[in-house]
């Protein structure tokens, strides 16, 4: 019988950068509601990802071209240009997201009247051997920062990997595959963030429901994301091909 693979994806919210441990399919990672306020975060700068992979490859640009496609796509924010960014980065010597420091933000905001800075890390972007398939395995942490104090506003931290499984529902073969669906789980994440101050003035409402059937079958239901109230962890599973979301949100 031929061997089918599932989308497996495991990813958790998160305010402060990553500190949690990874072992065999889980990630864990203590966490904290995001507060992105909504009435002042409108434009934002989306800065190349560091590639911490230790590979040679050009995961950096292609995860952020990634992200900055949905982001524009879904019209969440309104985006500083690549031209005005590539001449800040170059004038302001930044070459990785540490080198945001509040004197900087400070002067993109300034300039350019952006509010907040996207950046984050690829912490692995390959293919993994599983008898004799090759298998894509994506490990991202992506967070945003306010440019008037440089604080972690938001934070998320994605790893998908295809598993086997014995149902055949379907399979990821190429990076290129995994990236978008784990770049629109962040995208999803920060505009839930940005929606729920903007609707509750507030950290989060009980419940938020978002319908990601297709228009072709607007009745389909296929997955559900529930958040463990001890740690926030996220878990999905795929049921046809189609995805349906819950998300919860507990109150502190």
């Amino acid at each position: 019988m031929k061997k089918k693979y599932l989308l497996f994806l495991l990813f958790n919210a998160v305010l402060f950068a990553p500190g949690g441990c990874r072992t065999s399919n889980v990630v864990s990672s203590a966490s904290q509601p995001a507060e992105i306020d909504a009435f002042y975060v409108r434009r934002i700068a989306v800065v190349p990802f560091d590639n911490l992979t230790g590979l040679p490859n050009d995961a950096g640009r292609k995860i952020t071209n990634t992200l900055v496609a949905d982001v524009y796509s879904r019209n969440a924010f309104e985006l500083l240009n690549s031209g005005e960014l590539e001449g800040f980065l170059t004038d302001e010597r930044i070459r990785y997201s540490s080198d945001f420091t509040m004197q900087k933000t400070q002067k993109l905001l300034s300039k350019y009247n952006v509010h907040a800075v996207l950046l984050g890390s690829i912490n692995e972007y390959s293919y993994a051997s599983a008898g004799t398939e090759q298998l894509p395995v994506i490990s991202i942490s992506a967070r945003m920062l306010d440019t008037r104090t440089a604080k972690i506003i938001w934070a998320y931290n994605v790893t998908a990997e295809a598993r086997e499984t014995a149902f055949g529902l379907g399979s990821i073969r190429s990076l290129a595959n995994l990236t978008e669906l784990a770049i629109n789980d962040i995208v999803d994440s920060l505009i839930a963030a940005k929606s729920e101050t903007a609707l509750s003035g507030s950290q989060g409402a009980d419940a938020v429901q978002t319908d990601r059937s297709t228009p072709e079958n607007p009745n389909v239901q296929s997955s559900i994301i529930i958040i463990d109230e001890s740690e926030k962890n996220y878990t999905r599973e795929k049921s046809k091909e189609y995805w349906y979301k819950i998300v919860k949100d507990y109150k502190k």
